[in-house]
């Protein structure tokens, strides 16, 4: 019988990050598909992918979104790019694998508002890459979640770089 690892309940119901420029949710992410730091998530591993994520969002917003504006983003869904391969050993429990066959995977809505909260943009996306393997650049970071990084960067700007 397979050990099936289990979320963590005492992650809060919502986790925000905010800044004047944005304000990004992620609504109970003990649901969330795969925020995992190893084949037996801690809490306190969870939490902090999920900060550097949330962190690294806000911080790209900070950089996109012209003064007076803000974007809002609510994940309802996120699932890292990667899995954890148990079989290789105890040794590799705590490795994430990024392959092809692991994409990133994250369901979200999003809304741009002026100082007046007229709404600009929004939309509900359903972001999945397959081939985000392919989309790096060599000259890119390689930290935790940098896949994840990536992805998300990459829409942002795709998304929102028209708005200055």
């Amino acid at each position: 019988m397979a050990f099936v690892p289990f979320a963590l309940a005492a992650l809060p119901d919502t986790v925000n990050y905010q800044s004047p420029k944005a304000d990004i949710t992620f609504v109970h992410p003990d649901k969330f598909k795969d925020i995992k730091d190893s084949y037996m998530p801690s809490e306190k591993g969870q939490k902090g992918l999920l900060d550097i994520f949330g962190k690294f969002v806000v911080s790209v917003a900070d950089d996109l979104i012209p003064n007076g504006c803000k974007l809002t983003m609510t994940f309802t869904d996120v699932d890292f790019a990667g899995d954890f391969e148990p079989w290789h050993g105890p040794q590799s429990d705590d490795i994430r694998i990024v392959k092809d066959i692991y994409p990133p995977d994250y369901k979200f809505s999003w809304k741009v508002t002026d100082a007046s909260g007229r709404v600009l943009r929004e939309g509900t996306e359903n972001l999945r890459d397959i081939d985000f393997q392919m989309n790096r650049s060599l000259a890119d970071d390689f930290g935790p979640i940098q896949s994840d990084k990536d992805e998300i960067r990459d829409w942002m700007h795709r998304h929102l770089r028209h708005l200055k």
